[in-house]
């Protein structure tokens, strides 16, 4: 995102990874959500955002990077893993909801979207040396703890810590 708006050209890949994104992350939330509203929700917002790309991209094409797109993403990340918290609070079967992989999956998700957010949302009113300081250490420090996240969740046993019914 930084790059595109210095001038350089962005290409076509840059936008479609908005969307293919916001796509496989809402497919991962419609598949974790047990309650079936909640997954309806998801995969309405998915398509939602995916009409709402495309009605943005039409007009920009290559000529501009959509960082509308991620804003409005990362509001939908971050939606959608307050109530995944939420649903786990709920659930009286779970012992420790930080023992599965999945949880430590969402809190990336989280940390990246909230740290993000605001540099994205206000990226284009800054001038070009303030976007470079602040992507630079904003963005790294987001990726940073959305990758330890991340290889929690890949190193951890996928055991079943559900209490058994008697």
């Amino acid at each position: 995102m930084f790059q595109t708006n210095h001038g350089k050209n962005p290409s076509i890949a840059q936008n479609l990874f908005t969307l293919i994104e916001t796509v496989i992350v809402s497919y991962f939330f419609y598949k974790t959500f047990s309650w079936r509203p909640a997954r309806l929700l998801t995969a309405i917002a998915a398509v939602a955002f995916a009409l709402f790309w495309l009605f943005m991209f039409i007009p920009a094409g290559t000529t501009a990077a959509l960082v509308v797109c991620v804003t409005i993403e990362s509001i939908l990340i971050i939606s959608l893993s307050i109530y995944y918290m939420y649903e786990q609070v709920l659930r009286s079967d779970i012992l420790m909801v930080y023992v599965q992989p999945r949880f430590w999956v969402v809190i990336g998700f989280l940390f990246y979207a909230a740290g993000t957010f605001f540099l994205f949302l206000f990226v284009d009113s800054l001038d070009i040396a303030a976007q470079k300081e602040y992507h630079d250490i904003i963005n790294s420090i987001s990726l940073t703890l959305k990758s330890i996240c991340l290889s929690v969740a890949m190193l951890m046993r996928n055991d079943n810590y559900v209490i058994k019914k008697l």
